[in-house]
């Protein structure tokens, strides 16, 4: 949040939004740092290198760990035994909640945009009015 505020960036995030995507890039062993340019910088934990980013590319990155760790959850649930149930459902129910927060903060960034642009191009605009769809 500081960083977006401090170099005035025009990526509305809220603070929910900020921890959770703070949150899985500290999980990934990554930390976030600038330059006091603006310029964004993901920063290994361990080794201290750095590589240039931009705030697309980790709200990006959190959202791909999130779906991992959900997909990872899920198939862990089908080889589990009956007493770890009530564990993995929490720990789903919980990794759906950051989902929801992580995608709304997708929403705005290059990347979804892009997606946008090439589905408009690919199928034809609908208009949907009182239950009928017409091809624009």
């Amino acid at each position: 949040m500081e960083y977006l505020d401090e170099f005035d960036i025009l990526f509305p995030l809220t603070r929910a939004e900020a921890e959770q995507v703070v949150g899985y890039t500290t999980k990934s062993g990554y930390t976030l740092e600038t330059d006091g340019h603006g310029q964004l910088y993901k920063v290994d934990m361990e080794s201290g290198d750095s590589l240039e980013t931009d705030i697309d590319q980790v709200i990006d990155a959190a959202c791909e760990q999130n779906y991992k760790m959900i997909s990872d959850t899920r198939d862990y649930f089908k080889l589990s035994r009956h007493s770890e149930w009530q564990i993995l459902h929490k720990t789903l129910e919980g990794l759906k909640a950051d989902e929801k927060i992580l995608n709304a903060a997708f929403q705005r960034t290059y990347y979804q945009k892009e997606l946008r642009g090439k589905i408009q191009e690919i199928l034809p605009p609908v208009d949907i009015t009182a239950g009928r769809r017409s091809v624009r």
